[in-house]
């Protein structure tokens, strides 16, 4: 559904907001496929796999999701 509103008539703050949506319900459906593959470790059936990765976009997508919480806070996260 983010999708879907990120391809929307949007404006620039509701767009920023809009893409920490998206991104974090990406990093809970990480951390749901973590705890799956936890279930795996302790069946053995766990199979590893090399994925390229972007440390940069993946540290700001992180500053992007906790920054309201600490911009609510009085607190700036950079």
């Amino acid at each position: 559904m983010t999708g879907l509103l990120l391809d929307s008539q949007l404006d620039a703050e509701q767009r920023r907001y809009a893409d920490i949506i998206h991104s974090s319900s990406d990093s809970l459906l990480a951390l749901i496929n973590d705890i799956l593959d936890f279930s795996k470790i302790e069946a053995g059936q766990l199979q590893l796999e090399q994925v390229e990765f972007n440390l940069f976009e993946v540290v700001e997508d992180t500053l992007e999701t906790f920054a309201v919480r600490a911009h609510d806070k009085g607190l700036e996260l950079s």
